[in-house]
This record gives structure tokens, C-alpha cells and sequence, in this order.
């Protein structure tokens, strides 16, 4: 192979490569878009009003199971 072709043929799979990513991130463009559709689609928000009774999250290290908080006492521990 002369170093010519040898050129050309790099200059050639550098150029099959940068296709390559583009087209892969337009598929991944595309599949972000539909997931995001999806998740709109089925989302259903929830408004909580001052008074309202709201179950915390128990995660492994809290010491109290199963507490129940307000949500003005959850405005004043955010802040």
C-alpha cells in the first residue's frame, strides 16, 4: 500500500466515523424526545397545600418509621 492510498483510505474511515456519530446521536436525540413524550404524557402532578398531611420518605439510617409531617413544617426544615 503506498502511502498515497494509505491517506486516502484513513482520510475515508475518519469520515465513515464522524457519520457514524452523527447519525448515533441523532438516534439518541429521537429516543430522548420519545421518553420524554412518554413521561409527560402519564404524569399527573399533585399540589399540596399549606395543612396538608404528606408521608416523609424513610430511608435505612432514619430513626422513626412512618412519620407523618406537615407541609409548612417541611417548608421550614427546607429552609
Amino acid at each position: 500500500m503506498t502511502p498515497e492510498r494509505y491517506t486516502e483510505e484513513l482520510s475515508h474511515d475518519l469520515d465513515t466515523v464522524e457519520e457514524r456519530r452523527d447519525l448515533a446521536y441523532i438516534r439518541m436525540a429521537i429516543y430522548q424526545q420519545m421518553v420524554a413524550r412518554s413521561f409527560n404524557k402519564n404524569f399527573k402532578a399533585k399540589m399540596f397545600k399549606v395543612e396538608d398531611w404528606i408521608l416523609r420518605k424513610v430511608f435505612q439510617n432514619t430513626q422513626e418509621l412512618n412519620v407523618e409531617i406537615q407541609v409548612d413544617d417541611l417548608e421550614k426544615i427546607q429552609q
